[in-house]
């Protein structure tokens, strides 16, 4: 996991080789989370493909890198702390 250091979100990038691969991890992650009619689908633009997102996280292939990104939408919290 990343974090961004111009928001402090964090990020998980996946390497793949082609868009057909990303597209099967893609769906394997929408129906590990309940399945594909809990997300949108967006346009594809700035780079990116076959891109979905909820309320929690979004995720899509970007083409100029050759890897799946999940973009957490939500704060982490740290269960050691409770």
């Amino acid at each position: 996991m990343f974090k961004n250091n111009d928001d402090g979100s964090h990020y998980i990038l996946i390497g793949v080789t082609t868009l057909n691969l990303a597209k099967r991890i893609i769906d394997d992650i929408l129906e590990k989370n309940y399945g594909k009619q809990y997300f949108r689908e967006y346009n594809e633009e700035g780079g990116w493909q076959y891109l979905y997102g909820n309320e929690f996280f979004q995720i899509g292939f970007v083409a100029t890198h050759n890897f799946v990104r999940i973009n957490m939408l939500h704060n982490l919290v740290d269960l050691r702390e409770n």
